[in-house]
C-alpha cells in the first residue's frame, strides 16, 4: 500500500458514497444476471421472496470430518439445495459454505395477472429440501461418510429488497485478470429470512406474517389441517414473530416410496430434551421481556398520567394567577381600595404565592403587577412601597407614568432616585417622542418642591 493507492481509493470511496442512489422498479418476472446489473449506483427495487437454508452445527459436523469428506456433504448439500430452488422457479443467488441464499418472483401470464407467487415457489422449494434432506442426502451421506447426516433450518421471508451489483472490476490490461463482483440484497426481508434461518431447528421452516398471508391453500392446509403454528423466537433479546412447520415433505412423498432416514434415537432424544429446555428459557425469556415491557409501558402511562395531572394544575394555577392579575388592575379607582385594605393585601399574597409555585422569581412578579401595587399602596398610604413600584415601573416600561409619580413623590418628600432613572431612560431613548416624554417628566419632577 502507498499514498497513490490510498489516494485513488479514497476518491473511489467517495465517489460511491456522495453518489445518490438510482433506484428502479424490476417490472419483469426474470431476475437480471450478475453480469447484466450495471456497476454504477443504480439498484433494482423488487419485491420478492427470499429464502435461506443452512446446515444445523456445521462447525461440529466438520471437526469430526476430514476436509475432503466435509467437502463432499457441501457439494452434494449445495447441488440439492440449488436444485430444488430452481425448479421451483427460483435463483440461488449466493452460496456461503453451509449456506445458501434462494430468490423467488411472482410469477405473471400475459395479462400481468398473478399466476403463482413468490411466497408458494419459496414454500415449495423448502418442501422439497425437506424432503431430499430426510429421504435422500442423509441415507447417501450415513452409508458413505462415516455414519453421518445433516440437519438443516429453512427461514423465508416476502417482501422488497434493493438489487445492486457490489465488487471490482478486472483490469483491462490484463486478460488474465477476471471481474470480482457479485451482487447484494439489501433490506428488511432479506435480514429477516437470515435471522428466521438461524433461529430455526432441525427440520423447522420458519415464515414471516407477509410469506404467510400470500400462501395459496396447497401449502397452508393438508386433511383441514393448518400446517403452520405461530410462534415466537428469541435472538440477542430481539422477539421474532412467525409462523413455523417441522417435516414438511412434498405432497405426494407416499407415491415416491422412498426410505425415511432413522436418526440415531439417544442422540435424537436427548437433543429432543436440550430443544424442550431451551424452549422452556426461550418462553421465560419471552414473558420476561413481555413483563419488562408491560412494566415499562405502565411507567411511561403513570408518568404521562403525572404529566397531563401536573399540566392541569398549572394550567389552573395560570388562569387564577391571570385572573387575579386582572382584578388588581381594576384598583385604579381610590374607593375601590379604600377600606378594603385586608382584601387587598390577601389579594397581593395570593398573586405571590400562585406566582411561587409557578416557578417566578419575586421579580417577575413584582414586573408584572408593579403599576397595579403602585396604585393600591399609594391609596393604602404606604408610600414608601408605592415608591418603590413606581421605580420598577419606570425601569422596565417604555413609556412613564407621571401622575401617579408625582403624587407618591409629593407624599414621600424623595425623588432623588426617580429622578437619576429618568435620567437613563432619557439618555436610552431612541425616538424624539419618547426623550421629549422623559423630559418633560423630569422637569415636573424637579419643580416639585415641599
Amino acid at each position: 500500500m502507498n499514498k497513490s493507492e490510498v489516494n485513488n481509493t479514497e476518491d473511489i470511496l467517495k465517489k460511491i458514497i456522495l453518489q445518490p442512489i438510482e433506484t428502479i422498479k424490476l417490472e419483469e418476472t426474470v431476475l437480471p444476471k450478475i453480469e447484466e446489473l450495471t456497476y454504477s449506483n443504480k439498484s433494482y427495487k423488487i419485491k420478492c421472496s427470499i429464502l435461506f437454508i443452512d446446515i444445523r452445527q456445521s462447525t461440529q459436523l466438520s471437526d469430526d470430518l476430514t476436509d475432503k469428506n466435509m467437502l463432499k456433504i457441501y457439494k452434494s448439500f449445495i447441488r440439492m439445495a440449488t436444485q430444488c430452488v430452481r425448479y421451483a422457479g427460483g435463483y440461488t443467488r449466493q452460496f456461503l459454505g453451509d449456506r445458501i441464499m434462494g430468490i423467488f418472483l411472482d410469477e405473471l401470464n400475459e395479462e400481468e395477472h398473478i399466476t403463482k407467487k413468490s411466497s408458494d415457489k419459496a414454500v415449495s422449494a423448502a418442501r422439497e429440501m425437506n424432503t431430499y434432506i430426510d429421504y435422500v442426502l442423509n441415507n447417501l451421506i450415513s452409508k458413505n461418510i462415516d455414519g453421518k447426516y445433516i440437519k438443516c433450518g429453512i427461514g423465508i421471508s416476502t417482501g422488497k429488497v434493493l438489487l445492486a451489483q457490489v465488487g471490482m472490476k478486472g483490469v483491462e490490461q490484463d486478460d488474465n485478470k477476471q471481474n470480482e463482483k457479485g451482487d447484494v440484497w439489501v433490506g428488511y426481508t432479506t435480514n429477516q429470512a437470515s435471522k428466521f434461518a438461524d433461529l430455526t431447528k432441525s427440520g423447522e421452516i420458519f415464515i414471516d406474517e407477509n410469506t404467510y398471508k400470500e400462501l395459496s391453500e396447497e401449502n397452508k392446509i393438508c386433511d383441514t389441517k393448518n400446517f403452520w403454528n405461530k410462534e415466537k423466537r428469541l435472538k440477542n433479546s430481539e422477539i421474532y414473530s412467525g409462523y413455523i412447520c417441522k417435516d414438511m415433505y412434498v405432497n405426494n412423498i407416499q407415491e415416491l416410496e422412498m426410505n425415511k432416514f432413522e436418526y440415531q434415537e439417544d442422540i435424537e432424544i436427548k437433543n429432543e430434551l436440550i430443544e424442550e429446555l431451551e424452549n422452556r428459557i426461550f418462553h421465560y425469556s419471552i414473558k420476561e421481556q413481555e413483563l419488562k415491557k408491560l412494566k415499562n409501558s405502565l411507567e411511561q402511562e403513570k408518568t404521562t398520567i403525572e404529566k397531563s395531572k401536573n399540566s392541569i394544575e398549572k394550567d389552573k394555577k395560570e388562569e387564577k394567577y391571570n385572573l387575579l392579575k386582572e382584578l388588581l388592575s381594576q384598583t385604579y379607582l381610590k374607593n375601590v381600595v379604600t377600606g378594603l385594605e385586608d382584601y387587598w393585601n390577601n389579594r397581593i399574597k395570593d398573586i405571590f404565592d400562585i406566582g411561587y409555585e409557578l416557578n417566578y422569581t419575586k421579580r417577575q412578579i413584582q414586573e408584572e403587577i408593579c403599576l397595579y401595587l403602585a396604585s393600591i399602596y399609594f391609596y393604602m398610604e404606604l408610600y414608601d412601597e408605592a415608591y418603590e413600584y413606581i421605580l420598577i415601573h419606570t425601569e422596565i416600561s417604555n413609556w412613564y407614568c407621571g401622575y401617579l409619580a408625582e403624587q407618591i413623590v409629593k407624599k414621600i418628600k424623595l425623588k432623588q432616585r426617580l429622578l437619576d432613572l429618568l435620567q437613563i431612560k432619557y439618555n436610552e431613548a431612541e425616538s424624539a417622542k419618547e426623550k421629549l416624554e422623559y423630559q418633560k417628566g423630569i422637569k415636573e419632577l424637579k419643580d416639585i418642591v415641599w
